[in-house]
């Protein structure tokens, strides 16, 4: 069977129909790619500047939080994710850290702890899963503002996540402005 190749976030099989040859198809797959680079470059160039926003106050559609420079830590397997999250992540002008998976977020955490201000994390990853990861955390930063990102998550595990101190999921996939108003409100307190 085939692998289906990702390109800015959607498998080749969405962008292509039956009726369409194999070379419109890869022609389509490179103009995203290219428009994809050229939004991130250019958000890579444009200053961001820190607003004030009343955390009660509802943000208007167009208003969007910007950070002052906060570290962020973003935990999650899926290369692709953690790529678009680390340009989304610039844009609105926070200073982002990686990890695959929990065992590197703990070890990227203790190295980074005194700068650290929020961290991200997918709930379903190999080797460590968000949950686990998250108990582990607060050992070492019982205090440390923490974002779930999950396309699914039963019950229990939102029940636990609660227990722990979390109160920022953020459903995958995500927008831009979602992950603001989550990283808002989890700097707020």
């Amino acid at each position: 069977m085939p692998r289906k190749r990702r390109v800015a976030g959607c498998s080749m099989a969405a962008l292509a129909t039956d009726a369409l040859p194999a070379r419109t198809v890869a022609r389509r797959a490179r103009a995203v790619q290219q428009r994809t680079t050229a939004v991130a470059r250019s958000a890579a160039h444009r200053p961001a500047e820190p607003v004030a926003i009343d955390p009660d106050k509802p943000a208007a559609a167009d208003e969007v939080f910007l950070g002052r420079g906060e570290t962020i830590l973003l935990v999650d397997d899926e290369a692709s994710v953690r790529e678009m999250a680390v340009m989304v992540l610039r844009r609105l002008n926070f200073q982002p850290l990686t990890a695959v998976d929990g065992a590197e977020g703990l070890v990227r955490a203790a190295q980074h702890q005194a700068d650290l201000r929020v961290v991200i994390t997918d709930l379903h990853m190999p080797h460590m899963d968000g949950l686990v990861f998250v108990r582990a955390l607060r050992r070492n930063l019982p205090v440390i503002p923490v974002v779930v990102a999950s396309g699914r998550m039963e019950e229990s595990v939102a029940r636990e996540f609660s227990l722990l101190g979390v109160s920022q999921v953020v459903d995958k996939p995500f927008t831009e402005a979602q992950l603001a108003r989550a990283l808002q409100r989890a700097l707020a307190g």
